[in-house]
């Protein structure tokens, strides 16, 4: 029941030249005024400090003030703002273990997201920071975390967890070792493990933007739409400007209720986009959904439309394959041919890293079928696909990409044992999203298609 009574009420009166004491003193009196025990190793936290440099401190202190504010939605300013004052913070003390740590995180961030830099530079600039940390401070948890984070961003989920379960012994409360944690868990298909601790994140701090998504993603894969729904509704009324979270609202809803106008509705009040190729995209998506096709072209026409960032933000697909992907669904098949071989010459020339490479890959796969070089696009989807971790989260997501390259040719039953596996294990789609796309859409005149599609369990 609440109270007036006070909680709290000593009043500090100190020498605020060395705010580290300080915080040291500050963070003993309080622990002791709750009784609250704690271990030699978290007394030894407490003591630490973490620079000796009170500016160097204060340039980190507002960095994670951005990062916090950000999440994964930041644009590419916001983490280029980060980046800059944690490198000035290091400037200041080349041996801040943790102003390293957090560049190497940062860094995380930009190369996890298609639209700013999943580029090997930036991953090579997050292993310089982590390993920075680790020659300063070797046996520091956050360091744990840094190396932890660079190796699930390199694809290694398992020495991933290894470092991040140490940090963890060390910092069993820290929110951003528990939404790692739940990345690297989700990475390796554990997706249950992996919300109990993107809960966990959340409750101690409710404001990582970060850790709500990936939270809300967990949940759609598991087709856990209500909850899903509920938690997109509470960001998106915190954090009315963000883009993200509306569209997993909008996916959550319509994962539940199957309300495809209320869908499309509200995907075209979404708030305001933060650049013109975002803008663009907009206009194209919303005539697409809505079948208006000859909207859809003029759109993709715009030459200020330079590609599509695909759902997981992983490629940049090229405007070309959208406009194949139109021409097939329109049954001009004809016209796919041409900007499907575009497609493909446009994709061979990207540097993919090796997080991009099995989803460029599968996009090629994508043009070869839509330019009528069936055997070509089946066998590299196949290959793709077979080199993927069985029940990661890669292939989990790729299911639907290989089941595409099965319908573009023709492979009706392929198609539909891999929608059979999407509707019994964790899965992007949901049943609704698969019965009104314009591609998989093509399998409704079989009574299995509605069949598969009812069969579709929580997880």
């Amino acid at each position: 029941m609440a109270t007036d009574r006070t909680v709290w009420s000593d009043t500090y009166d100190r020498d605020l030249n060395d705010v580290f004491t300080v915080q040291a003193a500050l963070a003993q009196e309080i622990t002791g005024a709750l009784k609250a025990n704690l271990t030699g190793g978290e007394r030894n936290l407490i003591a630490q400090r973490p620079t000796r440099n009170q500016e160097a401190y204060e340039l980190y202190t507002r960095a994670r003030t951005l990062q916090l504010d950000a999440g994964l939605s930041g644009t590419r300013e916001q983490f280029d703002a980060m980046i800059a004052l944690y490198e000035q913070a290091v400037a200041k003390d080349p041996d801040f273990a943790l102003a390293y740590v957090q560049l190497a995180v940062t860094h995380g961030f930009i190369y996890f997201l298609a639209e700013l830099d999943p580029s090997a530079a930036r991953l090579e600039r997050m292993r310089l920071a982590a390993e920075a940390a680790q020659r300063i401070a070797p046996d520091l948890p956050e360091t744990r975390l840094a190396m932890g984070a660079y190796f699930l961003q390199s694809l290694d989920p398992a020495r991933a967890l290894a470092e991040l379960s140490v940090a963890e012994k060390g910092l069993p409360n820290d929110a951003q070792v528990l939404f790692a944690m739940g990345a690297a868990l989700a990475e390796v298909g554990r997706l249950t493990e992996a919300l109990t601790y993107y809960e966990r994140s959340m409750a101690v701090n409710p404001s990582d933007l970060a850790t709500a998504q990936l939270h809300i993603q967990a949940l759609l894969m598991l087709r856990r739409f209500s909850a899903a729904s509920d938690i997109a509704t509470h960001y998106v009324k915190r954090f009315p400007e963000s883009r993200r979270f509306a569209l997993l609202g909008i996916k959550a809803r319509f994962g539940l209720s199957g309300n495809r106008l209320a869908a499309l509705v509200a995907l075209e009040s979404l708030p305001a986009p933060t650049t013109e190729n975002e803008r663009l995209t907009d206009v194209y998506l919303s005539a697409s959904r809505r079948g208006s096709f000859a909207a859809a072209e003029r759109a993709l026409a715009n030459p200020k439309l330079t590609g599509i960032v695909d759902e997981g933000a992983i490629v940049i697909e090229p405007v070309s394959l959208h406009l194949a992907l139109l021409a097939f669904a329109q049954g001009r098949l004809d016209r796919a041919r041409a900007p499907a071989e575009e497609a493909i010459a446009a994709l061979r020339h990207q540097a993919w890293t090796p997080r991009q490479a099995p989803w460029g890959e599968i996009r090629v796969a994508w043009g070869e079928a839509l330019a009528g070089r069936s055997e070509d696009a089946l066998r590299r989807a196949k290959s793709t696909f077979s080199a993927l971790s069985p029940n990661s989260m890669d292939a989990l997501w790729m299911r639907h990409e290989l089941g595409l390259v099965y319908l573009l040719t023709g492979r009706k039953e392929e198609a539909l044992a891999i929608l059979q596996e999407m509707m019994s294990d964790p899965a992007w789609l949901s049943p609704n999203e698969i019965r009104y796309d314009p591609v998989w859409s093509q399998l409704s005149s079989d009574p299995r298609f509605e069949k598969i599609l009812r069969s579709a369990k929580t997880l």
